[in-house]
């Protein structure tokens, strides 16, 4: 159990259901998220889990961290769970030694972008971003973009894919805490916003403005 710290006299299971308006977690559904509406509740993970995603038709939600399973089947680092809470076969067989530290799904495309600290996934190499065609039975995508250092953050805006987090360089490019790929094709994007120092672990999109925020 880990504290809840909308309301620090409540504990919780690795995932938790908020309400909003309230800031409160609710007590008798510890476990639960909300997705679109619908409570996810299951008996919780195994480790720590940093990012959850819903899916673009609200029936499925992906959560990933550092977790080897998720109520008590075996999930390394990410998994998928159904409206009512249950686990789904979703299985990606990320490597063990690895964490999932950022999800994003594109609505447009049915692709789950995944950012952490990895080098394999799916019995392929890909280090520390990839992305997984949802359609189907699913499949890995041939994009590489290949940060090397982890990537803690994910966004989707506009015509663009944002990452951030501890990485200089995509496939040998400079490419300091932030980057920014074509949504369409995956491109990588020539923009440098001049973040030096310290990593980007949490993104925030302001649509009306067309801004996103870092921190």
């Amino acid at each position: 159990t880990e504290t809840n710290y909308a309301n620090p006299t409540t504990t919780n299971t690795r995932i938790m259901q908020i309400d909003i308006p309230s800031n409160k977690i609710d007590g008798t559904k510890k476990g639960a998220l909300t997705t679109r509406g619908a409570a996810m509740t299951f008996t919780g993970a195994s480790g720590a889990m940093y990012a959850i995603a819903p899916s673009s038709d609200g029936t499925r939600v992906y959560a990933g961290g550092d977790c080897e399973s998720i109520g008590g089947s075996m999930r390394n680092h990410i998994a998928a769970l159904d409206a009512n809470g249950n686990l789904l076969s979703f299985n990606l067989q990320i490597e063990a030694s690895s964490a999932v530290w950022a999800l994003a799904v594109d609505a447009n495309s049915n692709v789950l972008y995944i950012g952490g600290t990895f080098d394999r996934i799916a019995g392929e190499n890909r280090r520390n971003l990839a992305a997984w065609r949802l359609a189907g039975s699913g499949s890995l995508l041939s994009w590489t973009p290949n940060p090397n250092r982890a990537v803690y953050a994910l966004a989707l805006s506009g015509m663009n894919i944002y990452a951030g987090g501890a990485f200089t360089q995509m496939n040998g490019t400079g490419c300091r805490r932030l980057a920014a790929f074509d949504r369409s094709n995956r491109a990588f994007q020539p923009w440098d916003p001049g973040i030096r120092g310290m990593n980007v672990d949490v993104f925030g999109y302001k649509s009306t403005e067309e801004s996103l925020a870092c921190v």
